[in-house]
């Protein structure tokens, strides 16, 4: 009867950990969300001002005087980055290491696109191609294709601190896997150079031996990437 009483008073608590951890994840998703619709808000505000400061200071007959110079017709260039856009966009390798419901190295080929600028801060776009080597030596194999889609928003100048979030669209798999990730990441506005360290989470879902989706659970692990802006 203790005995009974002790998996009962286990399987209670577990089954609380499990619904106290799916609440955590989406208080913590919908925080991301709103970061994400005012950081957005706040570059495009700090977009349009740049825009409109750009053309006030450039008189008319400024340009008819000097035909070298660009029309006030012509866009503004953004705050913190080179004019006609330069740095705008990346190619990158990354790689890295992951422990959790699967273990081993996952690497990929991306291409970041800079959406919006402003001083001290950007947001770009994310698309690649990658595939995932990690096993669990049980129900997961590895050697998975998939396409990362995401965002990530950019707090600094050359030396960055980097949010990101998205899927992982897996080819052989129904449904996305979401990410998060943090981490600094290293690139000049004028383009050049480009590397980036951060902490991947992923949102993964577990399987049994006949492939049914049996719960949720996740991995994480160190990210490294290099690649070159222009």
């Amino acid at each position: 009867m203790n005995l009974l009483k002790k998996k009962n008073k286990f399987k209670f608590t577990t089954e609380r950990i499990i619904q106290t951890y799916q609440k955590s994840v989406k208080v913590f998703f919908k925080y991301i969300l709103l970061s994400f619709i005012i950081s957005t808000f706040t570059l495009c505000r700090e977009d349009v001002s740049a825009q409109l400061i750009y053309r006030n200071s450039s008189p008319l007959n400024d340009f008819e005087l000097n035909p070298a110079k660009e029309s006030i017709y012509s866009p503004a260039p953004r705050r913190g980055f080179k004019k006609r856009r330069y740095g705008r966009y990346t190619f990158a390798i990354e790689a890295g290491y992951f422990y959790g419901y699967y273990e081993g190295i996952r690497y990929s080929l991306n291409f970041d696109l800079l959406a919006q600028s402003g001083e001290n801060n950007a947001l770009t776009v994310r698309l690649g191609y990658g595939v995932n080597k990690a096993t669990n030596d049980s129900t997961y194999k590895g050697d998975e294709s998939f396409v990362p889609i995401g965002i990530n928003i950019l707090i600094g100048r050359k030396n960055n601190f980097e949010i990101g979030g998205g899927i992982f669209y897996y080819l052989d798999r129904k449904k996305p896997i979401p990410y998060f990730s943090l981490g600094f990441r290293h690139q000049n506005p004028k383009g050049g150079f480009m590397y980036r360290v951060a902490v991947d989470i992923n949102f993964e879902r577990s399987y049994d031996s006949k492939d049914k989706e049996i719960g949720k659970t996740g991995v994480y692990g160190p990210i490294v990437g290099l690649g070159w802006t222009f």
